[in-house]
């Protein structure tokens, strides 16, 4: 098979998947935020609103301006269904990449309730996991080869890795702390650890992914041939 209509394949689908995603996740915003904003009446930190309010409207401007300048508002044809999903597993990123984001500042530097916050950002990542799976079953995680996994989780390891002393400088700095080294240390073998964790879950997820992209194949060209 063509290689450029499997990418293109896989393009397509991928962004069938993470379209579903965008209402759910705007509709969970909107009912975290009505539920913080009772928390703030009744003593929370205004600032706890934060992640939820960035990501619903960042998300909504997103999906609002795409949708009115690729004219996606009229009757939906093939084309204007494709570019929907697009537009709408592209908002979904955003939602949650913005999100996700302010928690983890809002973590961070100890504002406001973190109890609060982690949940937030436990909802967040359920929504990616179940997201990942559905990718797995697709068939949608396992193109090319599996080094490339790694390939890319050892750069960002190292990255992680160079970059975490210097946030949890500033993060001191800003509560106005000192961290021994002992913590330092501590949080550097946490992190590399959750790293190569998750690059072997990557990588466990891309060969079931390829082994369902092989079988649907299969499949496919057994239908073909009846």
């Amino acid at each position: 098979m063509n290689r450029h209509i499997v990418d293109e394949r896989v393009k397509q689908e991928s962004h069938r998947v993470m379209a579903k995603n965008f209402h759910v996740t705007m509709l969970l915003l909107a009912l975290l935020l009505l539920t913080k904003t009772v928390g703030v009446v009744c003593g929370l930190p205004w600032y706890a609103l934060l992640p939820e309010a960035s990501g619903l409207v960042c998300g909504a401007a997103v999906w609002g301006v795409w949708m009115s300048a690729r004219g996606l508002w009229g009757q939906a044809d093939e084309r204007i269904a494709i570019e929907k999903e697009v537009c709408l597993s592209t908002s979904w990123t955003v939602v949650h990449c913005v999100a996700l984001l302010v928690c983890t500042v809002l973590l961070m530097l100890g504002k406001g309730n973190g109890t609060v916050n982690s949940l937030t950002a436990l909802a967040l990542t359920v929504i990616m996991f179940v997201t990942m799976g559905r990718l797995t079953r697709g068939g949608l995680m396992g193109e090319g080869d599996g080094s490339t996994v790694w390939k890319r989780v050892l750069p960002l390891t190292a990255g992680v890795l160079a970059l975490t002393p210097a946030l949890m400088w500033l993060m001191c700095t800003l509560r106005q702390k000192t961290c021994p080294l002992w913590m330092y240390v501590t949080v550097e073998v946490v992190v590399l650890i959750s790293c190569l964790l998750g690059g072997l879950v990557a990588d466990s997820m891309r060969k079931q992914s390829a082994a369902h992209a092989e079988k649907q194949l299969m499949e496919a060209e057994c239908a073909d041939e009846e």
